[in-house]
């Protein structure tokens, strides 16, 4: 419960890549990290300071991009793949358009706990 009478909910979305790399079979690198919806990261989305017992709503979607290393005359380069911009449905251009961040809102707001307007 926030102050007064008034819940927070933070709802923010959150893409997460994870890089792989294997090498005849064998996994030789594998890292993740979260980039929130891309302007904003979830460490700050999921929190607002001074306020206590807020309710977070993370919308995630994974990602994994396959790292390959070609051989070249001219030396060795490393080859991957990145998600086009219009697959990552909750980056913070398209977040408030997925139907399930506007099915969470409408319940949050029919719920009673939103707050009334």
């Amino acid at each position: 419960m926030g102050l007064g009478t008034v819940d927070y909910h933070l709802l923010y979305g959150d893409i997460k890549l994870t890089l792989e790399q294997e090498f005849l079979g064998f996994e030789i690198y594998a890292k993740d990290k979260s980039y929130g919806d891309l302007l904003v990261f979830p460490e700050s989305a999921s929190d607002i300071p001074g306020i206590e017992g807020e309710k977070t709503y993370a919308f995630t979607d994974d990602y994994t991009i396959d790292l390959s290393t070609v051989i070249k005359d001219s030396g060795a380069d490393l080859d991957f793949t990145l998600p086009m911009a219009s697959s990552l449905r909750f980056m913070h251009l398209f977040i408030m358009q997925q139907p399930e961040v506007m099915s969470r809102i409408a319940h949050i707001l029919s719920s009673g706990s939103g707050g009334g307007w």
